[in-house]
């Protein structure tokens, strides 16, 4: 079994998946803060449930954001610590390109707060730090993984994941990380 940590939206998701992206379970708690203090609990919990432990897993998957900084950082520094103990592969993705599966607009947007937004014109392909743009919140639509439809066709997401060495495996931060103050 494999499963898909996602803390770096507003949402706390866990997918339980083999190998052939066939869903077995999943957990979604919907604009949930203060997320990353549970993830342990719930991970444990939700693998408990399904008469799994963590050794029972043969690969890991996250969302590396752009999104919540903490959130998109902590899932990662979990997911990368169990994958580092166990000798696992651990596969990442990010938010735009979940969101390419679901929404075929031209340019995409994220919510950076701060009334700000990530724009992503999809011609890029690829995001990275270079072609996610932080712009003014004006009467953009603000898009929204919708992860229920993400379980339903999770088989489609496949492609959307791919892996690295772990130590250079980073969350996509597009502005700088808020850490002590101003």
């Amino acid at each position: 079994m494999n499963i898909f940590l996602d803390t770096a939206t507003s949402d706390f998701v866990l997918i339980l998946f083999d190998n052939n992206f066939q869903v077995h379970d999943f957990f979604i708690l919907e604009n949930f803060k203060k997320k990353v203090d549970y993830i342990p609990e719930y991970f444990e919990t939700f693998l408990s449930k399904n008469n799994l432990k963590v050794n029972d897993l043969s690969g890991l998957y996250t969302n590396l954001g752009p999104g919540f900084f903490t959130g998109a950082r902590t899932s990662l520094v979990y997911l990368r610590t169990i994958a580092m103990a166990l000798n696992l592969p651990l596969y990442f993705t990010n938010s735009f390109s979940i969101l390419m599966k679901q929404n075929f607009n031209q340019k995409l947007y994220l919510d950076a707060q701060g009334n700000k937004l990530y724009e992503f014109d999809v011609q890029n392909k690829k995001p990275n730090q270079t072609n996610v743009l932080v712009i003014s919140k004006e009467n953009q639509k603000i898009d929204q993984i919708d992860y229920h439809q993400m379980v339903v066709n999770f088989k489609d997401y496949q492609d959307v994941f791919e892996t690295s060495e772990l130590l250079k495996i980073e969350p996509l931060y597009i502005k700088k990380p808020q850490i002590g103050g101003a």
